[in-house]
């Protein structure tokens, strides 16, 4: 874990993607299949397979563009994950933002609306039964 009191605390998580691929490829098809509302079991067993990853980082991917998602959808640009200690959840971040509209015309934030928020309503909600 990384520490500094003025910018706070941070763990690495990047994970070691294998098979000759990147941490953005493995982020893109996650949001794919999150989109496409993949069981998170059998994705976890997929990605594993598919990215030659160990249970613990397929189940830290899923996690992380989760956060990604959650972070862009509160609007606010100073949520953005740190490109390199969680790339996973800065491109999920990035490719989310993109799809939010701005608050206003000058403004640097964005209103949480369309499929991931959507996204976001679903997943709590299944997550609190």
């Amino acid at each position: 874990m990384k520490c500094d009191l003025q910018v706070g605390c941070a763990d690495d998580m990047n994970v070691h993607v294998g098979n000759g691929a990147s941490q953005a490829e493995l982020a893109k098809y996650l949001l794919g299949e999150i989109e496409l509302g993949t069981d998170l079991f059998h994705l976890k067993e997929k990605i594993a397979l598919q990215y030659a990853l160990s249970e613990e980082d397929a189940l830290l991917a899923i996690d992380r563009v989760q956060g990604g998602i959650i972070r862009a959808l509160t609007g606010n640009p100073e949520n953005a994950p740190d490109r390199l200690l969680d790339p996973i959840a800065k491109f999920a971040f990035d490719a989310v933002w993109k799809t939010l509209q701005r608050k206003h015309f000058l403004s640097r934030k964005r209103i949480a609306g369309g499929k991931w928020e959507s996204w976001y309503v679903r997943h709590r909600s299944s997550n609190s039964d």
